[in-house]
């Protein structure tokens, strides 16, 4: 018999899990529309939380669509992600690449509205990673215009 959790600290992991790995374009903010992303009826989640589990083939789903870890989506423990790679090393660096992308990140979208172009926003968060890793850098098109506002302010 499957461990009783607590669904709503797992519905909000998942939240938060799949708004990081879809960088925010897929928001599972309701049961109806974790259900759409699970391809499973609204019900099935009433169900699945009024007994205070999580079905395995749910946590399969999230894990091969998002690359979520299914302990942490299950008791918090672990790397919120899991990292496809045949290197060992990437599996003990995964939730720490996460750490620093989440600081880089932050640290570059202060500098932006400061006196930083986005060339050395975007070198600020590669230097900040491991060797070797890879990184896709997207700039939210608010900061641009932040950093445009901000230059031109500067410029009067």
């Amino acid at each position: 018999m499957p461990t009783e959790i607590d669904f709503e600290e797992c519905f909000n992991r998942i939240r938060t899990g799949v708004l990081a790995a879809s960088a925010g374009a897929v928001d599972p903010r309701t049961q109806v529309l974790l259900a759409e992303i699970l391809g499973i009826r609204q019900s099935s989640i009433s169900d699945a939380k009024r007994r205070g589990t999580i079905p395995a083939e749910w946590l399969v789903k999230l894990q091969r669509g998002y690359g979520l870890n299914p302990d942490w989506i299950e008791f918090g423990t672990g790397g919120q992600f899991i990292i496809a790679s045949d290197d060992p090393q990437d599996m003990v660096l995964g939730s720490e690449k996460d750490r620093l992308l989440v600081v880089a990140t932050a640290k570059a979208r202060a500098q932006i509205l400061e006196d930083m172009t986005l060339e050395e926003a975007k070198g600020l968060i590669l230097d900040m990673l491991p060797e070797g890793a890879t990184v896709e850098v997207r700039f939210n098109q608010s900061w641009t215009k932040a950093a445009a506002a901000t230059s031109a302010h500067r410029e009067q």
